[in-house]
This record gives C-alpha cells, structure tokens and sequence, in this order.
C-alpha cells in the first residue's frame, strides 16, 4: 500500500504541473496575442499637456525641486483654453506621421486630470475657462482614425496632501504652508531617501489610513479612465516610494485590469507587472529581451516650453526609429501642445516629413522583428515576420558596394531597394568555401541614383528564413 499511495502522490503532482503548465502557456499564449498589434505598431506620439503647457517651464518637475511654488505652478491654469483643440486634427497628424498610437497625459505628476474626476476634484476643468472633457473627444478621435489609444497616469500625485504628507514627514498644515512658496521636495526627498525613510518607516494607524485612502482615489481614477474610455493601453509613470509600508498592491491592480479589461496593454512602470520596458532618453546598446519601448522628446522637454526650439531634424528622428525597429522596440516621440491645443508648426511639420518617409517604407518598419546579429552587416537591420526577408538600412551612402557576411541561405529571390521597386540590384559573391560549409560574402554594388536623401533601405529577399554562420573559421583541407 505505501508504494501505491506514493505512486497515486506522484502521479497527481505530476497532473497538478502539468495544469499550471498548461495554464502559464495559456497565459503567455494570451499576453503574445494582446501584445501583438504593440510589437507591430513601432511608432508612437507621447503628448505631454496640461496647466504646464503654458509654455514657461516643463512639466511637474518645477513645483516639485522649486522652480515654481505649488500654488503658483497650478495658477498656469488660467491660460489653458484649448480654444483650437481638434482632436480629430490630432489624429489626422499622427497617421500622416507613420504613428499606430499616441499617449496622452491623462494625469501627470502634478495631480492635475484632464478629465472631470469624480475621485480627485483637481483637474483642468476646476483649474482653467476649459470646462469640457478632454479624454473622451482624443480617445474617439483616435480609435476612428484606427490609431490605438493611449493614456499617460502618473502613480504619484505631487499636490496631494495624502501623498506629500506622507512622503515628505510633512503634517497637512506645513505642506499647505509650503504650497505657498518655492519649496525644494526634491531635495527632502533625496535626503530621507539616504536616511532610509521609505524602506524603514512603518505607518501608524492613522498613517496607514492616510496611505490606503490615497491608493483608493489612485485606483478609482484608473478605474474611471479604463471604464470611462475606450484605452488599448496604459502608460504609467513612478511608482514610488515602493518598500516597507508603502505599498501600491501592483499585482492585484494589473490582474483586475487585465480581467476586467483583457485587451488591455500596461507599460513595466507598475512594480514588476507591466508588458513591456521603457527605456527613456537613450537608445539601449543591448535591447531588453522582450518587447521594448524607447520613450524621447522631439525637443529638449516632453511639454510645450516656448523658447525650446531645438528641435530634432527628419533624419535624427529616423534614425532613432530604425535602430529601435533594428532591435525589436517602438519609438515613443514625445512632443507637447499648447495651452490651446495646437501644436508648434515646426514640430507638425517635421511630423508629416518624417509620415512620407515612414509611409514608403512600411514594410521594413511594421511587420518587422529585430535584425541580424552584429557583425553580419555594419548598419542596422531587420527582418519579415517570417524570416524571408531582410532590411539593411543605410545611413550613409556607400563608396562602392555593401556587403553581409556569414548568411548560410544560398538561395537569393531578389534584392530591391525598399520604396523603388523598379530597382533591381545585382548580386555578387565574394570569397567563401560553400563545399565546406563557408558562405560567401555578399556584396550588392548600390546605384547612386537610387539612394534616398534620409535613410535607404535594400531587401535582401531569400527562398528560406536567413540562417546565420556562427563559427570562429576553421582549416579546410580540401581547398
């Protein structure tokens, strides 16, 4: 009998991991569908707008390290008429430019909503002359034009007593105090960051209630935005402080999200349960592993700042966006409306340039995955879905011919530039020993007249998925 009822245990471990393996795959198989419009968007608009789009300082930072008083950062509100907010304009723009979906700031760090707020009565609409919604008329817009939509909600609040009492070792009355001045929150918070305030403290009784009443309104304005909107994706920002008793419960929030909304896409900046990365202002030189985000400014700031007009030329941006796509990640550009919501002319202007490229290109920029390992082709690259097909992007233009090394494919349909199809390009082979399994170099000498003024891209396209060569070289004996 004993070595039965082991036998019965183990056979029923053994069907209990097989129905949690059964169930992730279920999962993973769930998460690669939701995400898979995300992975092939590879282009987005990050709208930065609200009080702080009056042009004087960036946004939410200023009342945060003391460039602007609370109160007085707040008071900016009174400029923001959005008399000339088209959000089907908006739309229209962003598709023109090459975007799948744009992410509006619903609620940055300031604690200012653009939408009326049942939860948290601070909002653009308690603020400014602007008494309509802005959420709903974007959210429509957007889905109309078949653009996702996104919604920017930052986890903290920096004009929320609840918060800031907290966060700060402030009492109600001395962050009201503070509101009225430049007061440094930044350097506060540094400092009890060193001292290990956020990871030591431990909340009292009425601490505690404070705490939980603010992650109350926090989730119910998501709760309005997911429920109140049509949203395909949540772009979240901070989530700190997260030790100790600070708790966010992220877990909990990503899976009624998801159960209540299964279509639904989160960024990573939740703790650790979010879909994809975000790196910020940087091209990754190792790419996170799976899908990837990089968020950049069009500019020097994510909002409108009047005299910040160093834009970044057409091809700058480009080549951002290639070498994301080269690596199997979307490019987030962030540019920021006015107060009446129009955009500054250059920055449109360079959007609709950077669309006519993007819009010749498509197939070497949406049904993509990321490109072939280094050292193959000296350039960034990428290839179809299906394998067949590669992309050799070329920023500069080449003396003579291109070459990629180590491609085991000997079977080469045809190489074409992307956008002029009528330009067949002529292969030939240089050295290798394909009998001992060596494959040649390719060299495709490029037509001058043939080379775009941006970025050209040649499609290498082969009768099988590219196999590469990997090896350190080896003798060959019977050469």
């Amino acid at each position: 009998m004993p070595k039965i009822t082991k036998l019965l245990s183990a056979i029923f471990c053994i069907v209990l991991i097989s129905i949690a393996a059964r169930a992730q795959d279920a999962q993973n198989m769930n998460d690669s569908s939701r995400l898979n419009w995300f992975k092939q968007a590879k282009f987005g608009i990050f709208l930065h707008w609200g009080v702080f789009s009056a042009g004087e300082a960036g946004a939410s930072w200023p009342m945060f390290n003391g460039t602007f008083s609370v109160n007085d950062y707040m008071a900016q509100g009174s400029q923001f008429n959005a008399k000339n907010y088209d959000p089907k304009k908006w739309a229209a723009i962003f598709k023109a430019s090459g975007a799948k979906y744009a992410v509006l700031t619903a609620m940055h760090c300031d604690g200012v909503a653009l939408w009326p707020s049942q939860a948290n009565k601070v909002s653009i609409q308690t603020l400014s002359p602007y008494k309509k919604d802005l959420i709903g008329p974007y959210a429509a817009a957007l889905s109309e034009a078949g653009l996702k939509v996104g919604l920017y909600y930052s986890h903290v609040d920096w004009a929320s007593n609840d918060y800031m009492t907290l966060t700060q070792g402030m009492t109600n009355a001395e962050f009201d105090a503070a509101k009225k001045v430049k007061y440094n929150y930044q350097k506060n918070w540094d400092q009890k960051g060193k001292e290990g305030y956020f990871s030591q403290k431990k909340l009292n009784e009425t601490e505690l209630a404070t705490w939980n009443r603010f992650i109350k309104r926090h989730d119910d304005q998501i709760d309005e935005l997911v429920n109140n909107y049509k949203v395909d994706l949540l772009w979240f920002d901070f989530m700190y402080p997260n030790a100790g008793d600070f708790k966010w419960n992220e877990k909990q929030l990503r899976a009624r999200l998801l159960k209540e909304h299964p279509a639904l896409v989160v960024n990573s900046r939740m703790g650790s349960q979010g879909d994809y990365d975000t790196p910020e202002k940087g091209l990754p030189i190792i790419p996170p592993a799976g899908p990837w985000e990089l968020c950049e400014t069009m500019n020097n700031n994510w909002s409108y700042v009047s005299d910040d007009h160093d834009n970044k030329s057409v091809r700058q941006v480009l080549r951002m966006l290639v070498e994301c796509v080269s690596m199997g990640g979307n490019l987030l550009l962030g540019i920021g409306p006015k107060t009446d919501g129009s955009f500054d002319p250059e920055q449109e202007s360079r959007l609709l340039a950077i669309g006519k490229w993007v819009n010749a290109h498509q197939e070497a920029i949406y049904a993509t995955r990321r490109g072939i390992l280094p050292g193959h082709f000296y350039g960034p690259t990428s290839l179809s879905l299906d394998g067949k097909s590669l992309f050799l992007y070329l920023f500069d233009d080449p003396k003579d011919e291109i070459q990629i090394k180590g491609i085991k494919n000997q079977g080469i349909k045809s190489v074409s530039i992307v956008g002029k199809p009528e330009t067949k390009l002529q292969v030939k082979y240089l050295s290798g020993a394909t009998w001992a399994g060596i494959p040649p170099i390719i060299n495709i000498p490029i037509p001058h007249n043939a080379l775009d003024k941006d970025i050209t891209v040649v499609k290498i396209e082969f009768t099988e998925p590219v196999q590469l060569y990997r090896t350190k070289g080896k003798d060959i004996v019977n050469n």
